[in-house]
């Protein structure tokens, strides 16, 4: 690691090595045959600094002309002794340091022999991270992400060479020449490679705003498998908030979610309060962000895995406490790598704000309503184990009733036999399944005097958040809730209920056999007063987001047929549901 100015040397110094170079090219004729040794070539493109060499490279252009010189083996070795060399780099161990204001760090990497017996001998790859960076000189200046990014961005040069030197003067021979965007940068070679040659070189700061030094990591590597860097596939998903926690969803577990293992875990959860400024400018740094003090992480959560709320495949789902109430935080999923011990990935952050009292608590991981994962209406003095139980249990009993009901229709029949030609029994009962469950437990939001939802303002979890008004959402005042046992048992406070879907009714109509008098209200006779319409742009297979719910549907991803069930506005009799004596408004 070194850094040096641009300039030549003095007029007498460059006598003498004139004279020095005319007499080395006589030597060099005489003793090239019987010495034998291997040339060396000299760049007359180098850039000379107190008398010391830049690698290999000469300043003699002027001199000779742009004459290359031949050198005899014994010669190079001793300039080679002379030469301020580039580092070595090692591969597959993550090296750190630090770099100060307009500065640069040399390295080099040269395949060894033993390159040729590896299944990825014509891979090599370098990954540059940022852990952190200078700090304002005064930290109560409102500096934007903007300026953070065109005061400390790095800049990463790589390159492979047949030669045995590199300079970085001119970018005509560079492979890779680019900033270190938000705190990484990688450069990649698969088809074979040289000598290959990494410059990492820090902005000039102004000292009067900025003080302190760049950590940088950096990883050389020739397995094409090594987990680092950024990707820009979402990962993380918020599935709702309370007043103290967040219930967050993963992607796929590696193996292409075949499975987890309970001892090691595949994706770790960091998170900021959303005013921190550790992080600013170097959000796609692994290391920036495990390091960067974060507030919460996995290991104040607690993780299990499931198979159910969006596809087949094992994903996990984090339940983060602690929280503060009425709190806006940014959450960060990094994978660690498994072979390399300090790198790993980081997917795109998520923005979140808890819910401000604890009207609405998180439930999930129900036996029976097991889609269910997200805040319904509570009574602050029961546990979230204890709320999720009486749901659950609440809805099994009422599904119990209807089941008898059930078993007086012959199901185990042939097709013609059966009461419906396209519908079976078992697709009834699921049907009742997911539609009970919706109904008897409301997503739950915090009352803000308004029918309105916590809402990106940007389109995005990325971006800030601010009520506003969306269809199918209901004001549930205290003794007000979709149905008494909710009120007369749980006894909440009031809040906002976004309402099922409406296609969920209509699915059970659909479903079952037209005796057992299950009927939806009509559009024109109160259905959207008790259900909301599906969101025109959402279809089958979507996910649930806040920016675009307009109902709500078990699961994070609609399995079950929104797109089907949208727009369908039959017209039936008005009715309700009177199932083992308990009354459910439709």
């Amino acid at each position: 690691m070194w850094t040096r100015s641009r300039r030549k040397p003095a007029p007498r110094t460059r006598i003498w090595r004139t004279a020095l170079a005319t007499a080395l090219l006589l030597t060099t004729t005489i003793i090239r045959g019987a010495a034998g040794a291997a040339d060396a070539e000299v760049n007359a493109d180098a850039v000379w600094d107190g008398g010391k060499q830049k690698g290999y490279e000469y300043a003699l252009e002027d001199e000779l002309g742009g004459m290359q010189i031949q050198q005899a083996g014994y010669f190079a070795e001793r300039l080679e002794a002379r030469a301020v060399e580039y580092t070595a780099l090692t591969l597959n161990t993550t090296l750190n340091y630090d770099l100060s204001s307009g500065t640069s760090s040399l390295w080099r990497y040269k395949p060894s022999d033993d390159d040729d017996d590896d299944d990825d001998a014509d891979f090599f790859a370098v990954y540059v991270s940022v852990c952190s960076q200078p700090s304002l000189v005064n930290d109560t200046d409102e500096t934007t992400e903007e300026e953070y990014l065109s005061d400390l961005t790095l800049r990463l040069q790589a390159t492979s060479s047949t030669k045995s030197t590199m300079s970085f003067s001119t970018e005509s021979s560079i492979d890779y020449n680019e900033t270190v965007d938000y705190g990484f940068a990688a450069a990649t070679w698969d088809d074979g490679y040289d000598n290959i040659f990494i410059n990492i070189t820090t902005p000039e700061y102004d000292s009067s705003k900025w003080s302190g030094t760049w950590t940088i990591q950096l990883l050389a590597t020739t397995a094409s498998n090594v987990t680092a860097g950024y990707s820009n596939t979402s990962s993380v998903f918020l599935l709702d908030t309370d007043y103290d926690s967040a219930l967050f969803l993963t992607a796929k577990t590696p193996d292409n979610g075949t499975a987890a293992d309970d001892d090691i875990r595949p994706y770790r959860l960091y998170v900021y309060p959303n005013d921190t400024t550790s992080l600013t400018g170097l959000n796609r740094s692994y290391c920036a962000v495990r390091d960067g003090g974060y507030t919460f992480s996995d290991e104040d959560a607690d993780v299990n895995t499931t198979n159910v709320l969006w596809d087949d495949y094992t994903r996990e789902t984090m339940h983060l406490k602690g929280l503060a109430a009425a709190t806006t935080y940014t959450a960060y999923l990094a994978q660690p790598d498994e072979s390399v011990s300090g790198i790993g990935v980081i997917y795109p952050s998520i923005s979140f704000t808890t819910k401000k009292n604890s009207t609405c608590q998180i439930i999930y991981n129900l036996d029976f309503c097991v889609e269910v994962a997200y805040s319904a209406p509570s009574n602050s003095s029961m546990s979230m184990n204890a709320l999720k139980n009486w749901y659950d249990d609440t809805a099994k009993s009422l599904y119990d009733g209807f089941n008898k009901s059930m078993q007086l229709t012959p199901c185990d029949v042939s097709d013609e036999d059966r009461y419906s030609l396209m519908r079976t029994c078992d697709q009834c009962l699921e049907a009742y399944r997911r539609w009970l469950c919706l109904t008897l437990i409301p997503r739950c939001f915090d009352d803000t005097g308004v029918y309105a939802l916590p809402v990106s303002t940007t389109g995005s979890y990325e971006g800030g958040w601010e009520h506003v008004p969306v269809n199918g959402t209901a004001l549930r005042s205290a003794g007000e809730s979709r149905n008494d046992m909710i009120n007369n048992e749980l006894k909440p406070e009031s809040y906002i209920e976004l309402q099922p879907c409406s296609y969920t009714c209509h699915k059970v109509m659909q479903n079952c056999p037209v005796g057992l008098t299950f009927q939806c209200p009509s559009p024109d006779k109160g259905l959207y007063d008790v259900y909301g319409r599906v969101n025109a742009n959402v279809s089958n297979g979507d996910i649930f987001m806040l920016e675009n719910a307009t109902c709500n549907f078990l699961g994070y991803v609609d399995k079950f047929g929104a797109a089907s069930g949208r727009g369908l506005d039959v017209r039936v009799v008005v009715g309700v549901a009177c199932i083992s004596g308990i009354l459910l408004l439709l």
